[in-house]
């Protein structure tokens, strides 16, 4: 996420279509994006712009309504 804006669009555009079109189902894609999310967080002390990353992913699967209050909750607080 530390890329040019549009290569970063561009990730998650990709992300959202692996989760609403289930190719893994929509369970197992929303699972797998907080997985993401988990990891990147993790990472912010290390990884330059880890935290808006999150904030990235987590504002496009809101939108798509794929993440739900628990999920933001989580990752706000």
């Amino acid at each position: 996420m530390i890329s040019d804006e549009s290569v970063q669009l561009e990730g998650v555009q990709c992300m959202l279509k692996v989760c609403k079109d289930e190719l893994l189902g929509p369970e197992e894609g929303v699972y797998l994006m907080h997985n993401v999310l988990c990891i990147l967080y993790k990472k912010a002390a290390t990884l330059e712009n880890a935290k808006i990353a999150v904030l990235i992913l987590l504002e496009h699967f809101t939108r798509e309504n794929l993440f739900f209050k628990q999920v933001i909750e989580e990752f706000v607080s």
